[in-house]
Parts: C-alpha cells; sequence; structure tokens
C-alpha cells in the first residue's frame, strides 16, 4: 500500500512536471512571435516633371519585414500625395482630385513585396512644382509607427 502511494505521488510529480515544460514552451512561442519585427509599410516617392504642366510620379510602398503583413484601409485610398511650389505651398494635392471607394480595403503585402503605383498630375498653368511628399493613410496592426513619410524633388524630363 505504501508503495502504491509512492508511485501514484511519483506519476502526480511527474504530470506537473510535465504541464511546466508545455508552459516554457508555450511562452518561448509567444516570445518569438513578439519577436517578430513590426517594421512599417516603407513609402517612396520619384517624380519628374513631363510638360509644364504634367508631372509623372511614381510612388512605392514595400513590407520591410521578414514576414507577410495585411493593411486595412478605411477606403480605396493607399496614401496621400502633395505637390508643392518653392516656396513650399501646396499646388496639388492627391485626394482632392481622386474619387475614392468607401468601402474597407485589405491589402496583403508578402514579406519584402513592393507595390508600385503610377499617377499623372496635372497642374494648373503658372504652377511651379518643386517637390512631392507622399505619407502612408494606414499601417497594419501593431506597426511600429501609424505612417511613414517620403519627400522627393521634382526633376526635369529630358528635352
Amino acid at each position: 500500500m505504501k508503495k502504491s502511494w509512492i508511485h501514484l505521488l511519483l506519476i502526480g510529480l511527474l504530470l506537473v512536471l510535465g504541464g511546466c515544460g508545455q508552459v516554457k514552451e508555450s511562452n518561448s512561442a509567444s516570445q518569438t512571435n513578439q519577436n517578430k519585427s513590426k517594421q512599417p509599410i516603407t513609402i517612396s516617392v520619384t517624380a519628374q516633371q513631363v510638360t509644364a504642366t504634367e508631372i509623372e510620379a511614381t510612388v512605392r510602398l514595400r513590407n520591410p519585414n521578414d514576414h507577410a503583413v495585411s493593411v486595412t484601409y478605411p477606403s480605396s485610398q493607399k496614401f496621400e500625395l502633395v505637390v508643392r511650389d518653392s516656396n513650399e505651398q501646396n499646388v496639388y494635392t492627391y485626394s482632392k482630385e481622386q474619387v475614392f471607394t468607401q468601402a474597407i480595403e485589405t491589402e496583403p503585402f508578402k514579406p519584402k513585396e513592393e507595390k508600385e503605383y503610377q499617377i499623372t498630375i496635372e497642374l494648373v498653368e503658372g504652377d511651379t512644382a518643386q517637390q512631392v511628399e507622399v505619407v502612408t493613410v494606414q499601417q497594419f496592426e501593431d506597426a511600429t509607427v501609424p505612417s511613414t513619410k517620403a519627400t522627393a524633388n521634382i526633376s526635369k524630363a529630358n528635352p
């Protein structure tokens, strides 16, 4: 009878120790997920003035992470773009010239994936465009910052 109690006690002790080992493994998996990079979607822009009133801009959104992320946008607008003159006055705002659907959209990004958007900007005669600035309008959940920004000078087209 005494041996039975000892055996039961040993079995109970093994079960408790085995459970503790599983908790440690679970915490380890949790720490791995927390160590996952949460770098925000980056944005970049290049722009070239092709005529006196037309600029062609290329906006790139890139996932710098080694894992896939999904960005959920409140509308179809993926970024904001502003063109400024030499006095830093706004001469064009992308969102004022576009129509966006008012539906929630989710856009998946594969690891290191880059998405490119081409935009033709029509200026008013006499506007002197100098610089383009772009800003992300949304990030994925848990990104380290809510938005990223980039600025570029507008180059002149080669004649």
